[in-house]
């Protein structure tokens, strides 16, 4: 939804390092100390990514999802805006490491078939194998996540709905790491029953893939939330943003 060509990321990566660059200027302030000055950093750095994004057009995705959700963004998408200061804050640390996060969901139909086995369709899907359409019973959630090769790392993410009378329950949970002796990112386990994540590498960087789907029941009527946690060995640094929706 957000991507861009290999051409035009070829093209974009200086532009995207000054991008990030000037937006990190207004971000050094935060470091000074004082939650008035961390105010301002955050507004003069945010400032410095908007206008970024408006003169440049081919600009990191990364900051692109970011000033969507930010209290200057335009709120397009399935995803809400950042509810704080705090969030806008903390996930930059996963901007600055490049990593993007695109999460939408569906309505589906799903059902048992003569086998058994759980048959997931959208609603708005013509080529049925069963040549009828159904009802709405279910959301299916496709989840894409872009990350660089940052050597040994450990990648996180979990999916939990939000409760009608408040908190929230996990649905599953995924974890993918390069080790030392390993030279790709491998899924280490997931907590979600046929799940059919996987994650490939293809210039530098990469995409892992994931889809489930859930029962209406299962899910609600407040929508749900994706956390995301990356560890990274070689800086020792630890980001984490989270995701939300609302139906």
């Amino acid at each position: 939804m957000l991507g861009l060509s290999q051409e035009a990321a070829g093209r974009s990566n200086l532009q995207s390092g000054l991008t990030i660059a000037g937006g990190a200027i207004g971000l050094i302030s935060l470091f000074v100390g004082g939650l008035p000055v961390a105010f301002v950093g955050l507004v003069v750095g945010g400032i410095a990514l908007f206008f970024a994004y408006l003169y440049v057009e081919l600009v990191a995705k990364a900051v692109r999802m970011w000033i969507n959700r930010s209290f200057f963004g335009n709120h397009l998408g399935q995803i809400e805006p950042f509810r704080s200061g705090e969030e806008e804050l903390a996930s930059l640390g996963l901007v600055f490491k490049g990593l993007t996060v695109d999460i939408t969901w569906e309505h589906v139909n799903i059902r048992d078939g003569l086998f058994g086995e759980k048959i997931v369709e959208a609603v708005s899907d013509p080529h049925s194998a069963s040549g009828m359409m159904f009802p709405p019973n279910g959301k299916r959630f496709n989840i894409k996540v872009l990350v660089p090769d940052l050597g040994k790392m450990r990648l996180e993410f979990s999916l939990y709905r939000e409760k009608s009378l408040g908190g929230v329950e996990k649905l599953f949970s995924s974890v993918y790491e390069v080790n030392q002796s390993e030279t790709v990112l491998e899924k280490k386990s997931a907590s979600s029953i046929g799940d059919n994540g996987f994650a490939e590498k293809k210039d530098g960087f990469y995409t892992i893939s994931e889809t489930h789907s859930y029962m209406s029941s299962q899910l609600g009527d407040s929508g749900a939330e994706l956390r995301v946690k990356i560890f990274n060995d070689t800086s020792g640094n630890v980001d984490s943003a989270p995701f939300r929706m609302s139906w």
